[in-house]
């Protein structure tokens, strides 16, 4: 009888982790099903800044902290991008061999935070320079570091170029094509300026205020 008893409880346990195994590979066959431009759900849940969930999905399907996206970005670059460094804890400790990742455009997690336009990306930048210090030198196939990046926002790249540049004070002044950060915030300033004169042009052609023609404007020659 006790043998009887023995063998059921060990037949019951046998179930109960074949069932445990099935459940558990199911929700990782569905935590890792790609969606909407090849992410994953850890793609989602970082993007939104979700911690609790980050961490639940790790516990589960930690692998997916490698998968990337249809723009070669993995779950670093999107919690670089979106500024939680707990998350970005969390995906180191399950996957620290993915830190140094590039996207399809060559650009690391330190040029994913260095571009964000918005602001308080420095705790992140300085978490970055901390786990991986060569960052800071590594370039995008275009051949800009990260300190370039941050230079293409006009309105809140200061500080991030002046925290990386402490970092890396020797590529202030490098680049594939020997453009230096002022150089790129340079063009974005004059991009910016031509493109805000091109449209009051617009504005005061439409409404017949501009003052002048403009050699060549048929749309203008049409209208009179």
């Amino acid at each position: 009888m006790q043998a009887d008893t023995l063998y059921q409880q060990l037949e019951a346990e046998r179930a109960r982790r074949q069932s445990a195994d099935a459940t558990l590979h199911q929700a990782r066959a569905a935590l890792t099903a790609r969606g909407f431009a090849g992410r994953v759900a850890l793609h989602d849940a970082v993007a939104r800044g979700d911690v609790s969930t980050v961490r639940n999905i790790l516990a589960v399907a930690p692998k997916s902290a490698a998968f990337r996206n249809e723009h070669g970005e993995t779950a670093f670059h999107l919690a670089a991008g979106q500024g939680s460094v707990k998350n970005l804890q969390l995906l180191l400790e399950a996957a620290p061999d993915v830190l140094l990742a590039l996207d399809s455009k060559g650009k690391t997690t330190l040029h994913a935070a260095a571009s964000c336009p918005f602001s308080g990306r420095e705790p992140v930048l300085r978490w970055l320079l901390q786990a991986a210090p060569q960052l800071a030198a590594a370039k995008d196939n275009l051949g800009w570091p990260a300190m370039h990046s941050a230079a293409t926002n006009s309105r809140k790249g200061a500080s991030v170029v002046r925290l990386l540049a402490a970092a890396s004070p020797q590529l202030v002044q490098d680049s594939s094509e020997r453009h230096t950060p002022l150089h790129v915030a340079a063009w974005i300033a004059a991009a910016a300026l031509l493109l805000s004169g091109c449209l009051l042009m617009q504005r005061a052609r439409q409404r017949g205020s501009l003052g002048f023609k403009i050699p060549g404007d048929t749309a203008a020659a049409a209208g009179s």
